[in-house]
């Protein structure tokens, strides 16, 4: 698997955990642009062999065609224009070999109106105050998110409604 726009690599970990508990064998790669991000990836990730963690750019991976069986990307999309989101999910559909879930925000002005009023509420700090409903407005809704897939040629996917304006872009390839 790999884990593009990772952060801390907290979702690697929990799948790692998960597998674990399970028995079953994985292997991930996670990548950020930020070699910050990646640092504190490293140290969370000490404990988990399973988990590689790299700095590398989603818009140009460096990794062959088809080198990982599922890409995963959360909550990275609306952080992009429409031209390169189309760009990103075009290059990790390159490097998928069988599957992809994509998680992000779906935009709605109730989103919008609680994190405004929940950042007020419980946070003092500026970023966070502005990053949060800034996010849910540069967010998309599940149509304009399947006719980016669409344009990124995604075959076979769909685009779930998920509880707290969230939505997952799923698919298989071939």
């Amino acid at each position: 698997m790999l884990d593009v726009a990772t952060g801390s690599a907290d979702i690697p970990v929990e799948i790692v955990k998960w597998a674990r508990r399970q028995g079953i064998k994985v292997v991930l790669t996670a990548v950020d642009i930020n070699s910050l991000s990646i640092r504190e990836a490293a140290a969370l990730t000490r404990a988990y062999p399973e988990i590689t963690v790299a700095v590398a750019d989603g818009f140009s991976l460096p990794f062959e065609d088809g080198s990982f069986d599922i890409i995963l990307c959360a909550k990275t999309l609306h952080h992009f224009s429409e031209e390169d989101m189309v760009r990103l999910l075009k290059e990790m559909d390159r490097v998928a070999a069988t599957a992809y879930i994509i998680m992000d925000l779906r935009r709605s002005w109730m989103a919008w109106l609680l994190i405004y009023i929940f950042a007020r509420i419980f946070s003092r700090n500026r970023l966070t105050r502005h990053d949060g409903p800034m996010s849910v407005l540069r967010s998309f809704t599940v149509t304009e998110l399947v006719v980016l897939a669409d344009k990124a040629g995604f075959a076979g996917h769909r685009v779930m409604r998920q509880p707290f304006w969230l939505m997952v872009l799923s698919g298989r390839k071939g």
